[in-house]
């Protein structure tokens, strides 16, 4: 687009040049001759700071909130982060407007939700792309220069990847949409066929949102009718009921434990999996997930409800969730041939960690043993309910580091050990800092029967600290030390 162009889209002074603008950039280090550089105010760098080192690099122009000497031209906005949002799009050529988009919200399930309705697309015969935290991909091709860990792309990268999947033939997307991506706006401009809602639980309340009311506006963002036509709202939860009733769009229900829109009935809870039966609108269909826990039913009930509203072919969406064999890092199992079970999962807050605790619980012959941790630099009032839902709920616990990241690790395990001593597990705890140690403890205690849970990290493949990360894998870990115990996969 012509640098005129775009001030015009933004609604500024329109600058005395037609440079050519080939890209956009808010990282410094992506400006390229022909970009226009963004200066957003971020948590811990001002963009402002970078104005000389973008236009050295061969930016055609800035968009700034506050002056800054440069010679090529400045667009002057009120926000840099809204004026990058709102010209993504159309930059891209308003790349939704030729897909199929499904976009996922809520504290827990975003990420299962969206590899089954993934699969769902798959079995239904599109080319798919899926854009979440653990990976980007097209098909069965993960994209270079992925953003998995952000959860939901900057606006600029979002329809960056939307309008590549669309110029690869890719027919369905979907889109986990975090509360922090949508409040900052990052989904602008995304137009989707079906949104849902998973719950709302405790996270990022004290580093971000600062209270519940925030955290679900963020989330009820997605709901809006100027971006989407259709809803399915999982309303288990009392938030989900709240947005059910504001809720202006096409909006089915779904739920485990009540009368809904989409209910699950006949529902088979097993060590590897789970059988129900979906009864909604129109459809009655036995499903089966390879994925354990009532948690992962609801999950499922989601994924059934949105390919609804996106008149997906009931058959098509049973399919799919039986040909998902799993997602990594979650209630994902590590075998080395040891006579007891040992399960990775992401869960990191209080609602989650329980919920992983109840369904291995299910699995459980003898004791349950969990390893987590607690993230530094995020909410702190979850710790200690963290510590409360891992006692209340497993034999024995082992505190843990998750990411420290700027924070004393000590110190993070101390508000943990608060919870924990308030529901004293029966067998007992253990506070070790070191977390390769503490995998290594929990595994040499486990005997025939039992179940060890390590959670808080799944997927994730590094541990960070104030000056550095390390490559850390819990799924690696556990199979190397099961490997030094003597088991053999």
């Amino acid at each position: 687009m012509k640098l005129s162009e775009i001030a015009q889209v933004m609604g500024v002074v329109r600058p005395p040049t037609e440079a050519e603008v080939t890209s956009l950039a808010y990282d410094p280090s992506k400006v390229v001759s022909g970009s226009l550089f963004f200066c957003i105010k971020g948590h811990k760098r001002d963009g402002h700071e970078f104005a000389q080192r973008a236009e050295s690099l061969g930016a055609v122009g800035l968009v700034c909130e506050s002056a800054v000497d440069v010679r090529i031209p400045v667009l002057s906005v009120a926000n840099s982060r809204m004026a990058l949002n709102a010209i993504s799009s159309p930059f891209f050529g308003n790349p939704s407007t030729s897909l199929r988009i499904f976009g996922v919200t809520g504290t827990n399930g975003k990420t299962t939700t969206s590899f089954m309705m993934d699969s769902i697309f798959r079995a239904s015969g599109d080319l798919s792309g899926l854009i979440g935290t653990i990976e980007t991909r097209v098909g069965d091709d993960v994209m270079p220069g992925t953003f998995a860990g952000l959860g939901t792309p900057e606006s600029c990268d979002l329809q960056m990847l939307l309008s590549r999947m669309r110029d690869a033939g890719v027919a369905s997307v979907t889109l986990e949409a975090t509360s922090i991506g949508l409040d900052q706006g990052r989904i602008d401009g995304t137009l989707f066929d079906a949104v849902a809602f998973t719950n709302l639980t405790r996270d990022h309340i004290e580093d971000y949102h600062h209270s519940f009311e925030a955290y679900y506006q963020a989330k009820r963002k997605l709901f809006e009718k100027s971006r989407a036509r259709a809803a399915a709202i999982n309303i288990d939860d009392d938030w989900g009921r709240r947005l059910m009733h504001e809720c202006e769009l096409d909006v089915i229900g779904f739920a485990v434990d009540r009368k809904a829109d989409v209910n699950a009935i006949d529902v088979r809870l097993g060590s590897d999996g789970s059988s129900f039966t979906a009864v909604g609108p129109g459809f009655e269909v036995p499903v089966e997930i390879a994925m354990p826990g009532p948690f992962n039913v609801s999950n499922a009930l989601c994924a059934i409800s949105a390919s609804h509203l996106m008149s997906i072919d009931v058959e098509a969406v049973a399919q799919g969730l039986k040909d998902l064999p799993g997602v990594p890092g979650r209630f994902e199992s590590i075998r080395c041939g040891q006579e007891f079970a040992v399960i990775v999962d992401y869960a990191h807050t209080p609602d989650s960690l329980g919920g992983v605790l109840r369904a291995a619980r299910h699995m459980t012959k003898g004791s349950l043993l969990v390893v987590f941790g607690c993230g530094g630099d995020r909410d702190q009032s979850k710790r200690a309910l963290m510590g409360e839902a891992a006692a209340k709920t497993a034999d024995v616990v082992f505190a843990t580091s998750d990411n420290p990241r700027s924070e004393d690790p000590v110190a993070i395990l101390k508000q943990v050990e608060s919870g924990i001593l308030a529901s004293a597990p029966p067998g007992g705890y253990s506070v070790i800092v070191d977390r390769t140690e503490a995998i290594t403890k929990a595994l040499g205690q486990a005997t025939e029967g039992d179940v060890v849970v390590i959670a808080g990290k799944g997927h994730e493949t590094g541990q960070e600290f104030a000056s550095h990360t390390v490559e850390f894998d819990d799924r690696l870990v556990a199979a190397r030390v099961l490997k030094e115990m003597g088991y053999d996969s």
